[in-house]
């Protein structure tokens, strides 16, 4: 039964509107005199609103505008400038071209908006002399093949920009890119010095790889690119490998495209120091490209001496079967690999036979995903031993791997001599009450275990509280030894700085004394020089009055001469 509309009486309707019109401009008065943005002026900030709801074709609302006022205060902060995901289009682009001109922000994120190409052209034709510009994320915005070049094109030769993201992360408002893109690509990595981040993930590289490869090859600047979901095929990855080794590029996601085995060999080649190349490569993603058992041997014995490589994923790949061949061997020699991600990769239980010893010798892994994997009880027989022996793992993740309460007796029981794991994914598994209160008793043994995650087990609810509240105790306890540690490293690198120090001390006291012994040695050498000096004066005096006597005695002599001479001769 539908209920009856209440009818309002004009007089009091005709209140109600001038109530709610007095409250609007009010709430102007107060937007213009309290609301004044830091960085933006009020009216720029209403005139991006009106562009804004011109863009969605909606009314301006006064209620919306005050949010919209009170969101700037959050998005517009720090040299940051943050309106993803707001259904922007070309309207609000110009308004936002001469905002950035005004202002100086460092970080534009305008991603998953609608701009298309004559909104991107509009912003960046502004922004391309803009020297305070250093991250431009462009993403998931309706960007043609056509207008994509053209907004490459305006960032060649950009003064500022160091990371650009063009990417499209999601299926709508995709981003594409032309073979005549590729080429303005390649032009931007030759030209620009300042871009040391490039995100193109899914806007249709495929056969543009061969440019882009030709870009990396003239260009030094360049830290990390993503090239994800670009339907990358094995025949392209060799003149790409050899481009790597020329640029300086230190992270690089191919994941999800289809390299397959070929390119596996390619990048294996690479890896091993083959191309008679250095680059710092340090995190590599090859997940998702139908890589088999064939290629994985080979990517993980060239990776068993290669020690630049920290973090290298290689999920959903089919070559579980394979691997027996490499795991131990890789992880008994690999002294680079921090982060392993083997997550849905076909392993089950028997793969795991060799993981033991490697896994226990190993001295440089730290986090390790086996997630999604048949592994079973048996293949916990096999890791269980390695874990106990391992003395740097602390995450492991074997969440949706089948686990039941059969093998967690000896899991517990391996993980109670380990003192460095501090994190245990057990998620969705068949974990019941019996595993659940052995693990609640190694996390009461084990005080570094803070985090064990057994969601979507079959546990009590009573259990799962107990273990919360135990991981809250080992956290806290953590958290109180932190500060302690913390001294105590201090500590232990003041030692040699103190001794030092009391070395300096005492090298300087010498120096001093040193100092003061050549002071007194001066002032005894000017004195004696002044002794000689004096000396050598009374010398010449004593010297001079001699000589003075000498001829005075002479003279005399010669005169007594005369005198005896003359009494001589008178006598005779």
């Amino acid at each position: 039964m539908r209920l009856p509309i209440p009818r309002v009486s004009t007089q009091r309707s005709s209140f109600r509107t001038k109530i709610l019109s007095s409250s609007a401009s009010t709430r102007r008065v107060s937007l213009s005199n309290q609301s004044e943005h830091p960085l933006i002026s009020a009216d720029l900030l209403r005139l991006l609103y009106k562009a804004k709801c011109e863009d969605m074709d909606i009314p301006c609302i006064p209620d919306q505008e005050a949010r919209f006022f009170a969101l700037s205060r959050v998005s517009f902060k720090d040299r940051t400038f943050c309106l993803s995901d707001s259904n922007l289009k070309e309207k609000s682009a110009l308004v936002i071209s001469q905002i950035l001109k005004r202002q100086n922000f460092a970080y534009v994120d305008l991603s998953r908006n609608g701009l298309g190409d004559k909104g991107t052209k509009a912003l960046v034709h502004q922004l391309r002399n803009c020297s305070s510009i250093v991250h431009l994320n462009l993403s998931n915005n309706e960007i043609s093949p056509e207008g994509l070049v053209q907004v490459l094109m305006y960032l060649v030769l950009h003064p500022s920009l160091v990371s650009l993201d063009v990417s499209s992360y999601e299926g709508l408002k995709r981003n594409r890119l032309s073979p005549q893109g590729a080429e303005t690509l390649k032009k931007l990595l030759v030209a620009n010095r300042t871009l040391q981040i490039l995100s193109i993930s899914n806007i249709s590289l495929a056969e543009g790889i061969e440019l882009l490869s030709e870009g990396l090859a003239n260009n030094k600047s360049l830290v990390s690119l993503d090239v994800s979901k670009n339907f990358i095929e094995g025949k392209h990855i060799e003149n790409f490998c050899k481009a790597l080794v020329q640029s300086q590029l230190q992270k690089l996601n191919l994941s999800s495209n289809k390299i397959g085995d070929k390119g596996s060999k390619a990048l294996a080649f690479m890896l091993s120091n083959g191309y008679q190349g250095y680059f710092p490569l340090m995190n590599l993603d090859i997940s998702e490209n139908s890589i088999s058992g064939k290629g994985a041997v080979k990517l993980f014995q060239a990776l068993r001496f290669n020690n630049i490589i920290e973090e290298f994923s290689v999920h959903s790949n089919n070559f579980g079967s394979s691997l027996p061949v490499f795991i131990s061997s890789f992880l008994f020699d690999n002294c680079g690999v921090i982060k392993l991600n083997l997550s849905n990769c076909e392993i089950n239980g028997r793969s795991l036979v060799n993981i033991s010893d490697g896994l226990g010798k190993n001295k440089r892994l730290e986090a390790l995903n086996l997630s999604k994997n048949s592994i079973g009880d048996e293949g916990l027989k096999y890791l269980a031993p390695g874990l106990g022996k391992n003395k740097k793992l602390s995450h492991i993740d074997l969440s949706f791997c089948y686990i039941r309460d059969e093998s967690t007796e000896l899991l517990v029981k391996c993980l109670r001599s380990n003192s460095t794991l501090s994190s245990i994914y057990l998620k969705s598994n068949n974990i019941k009450d019996l595993s659940g209160e052995r693990l609640l008793n190694l996390c009461r043994f084990n005080k570094h275990l803070d985090n064990v995650n057994l969601e979507l087990n079959p546990l009590s609810q009573d259990l799962l509280i107990s273990l919360k509240s135990q991981l809250r105790t080992n956290r806290a306890q953590k958290k109180a030894e932190v500060i302690p540690k913390i001294l105590n490293e201090i500590a232990r690198i003041k030692a040699p700085i103190m001794g030092f120090e009391e070395q300096n001390s005492k090298t300087k006291k010498k120096l001093h004394k040193r100092a003061s012994l050549e002071k007194r040695r001066l002032a005894t050498t000017e004195m004696l020089s002044e002794v000689k000096v004096k000396e050598r004066a009374l010398t010449d005096q004593i010297k001079a009055e001699y000589l003075g006597l000498k001829q005075e005695g002479l003279a005399k002599s010669v005169y007594l001469e005369e005198l005896k001479a003359e009494g001589i001769v008178r006598f005779m």
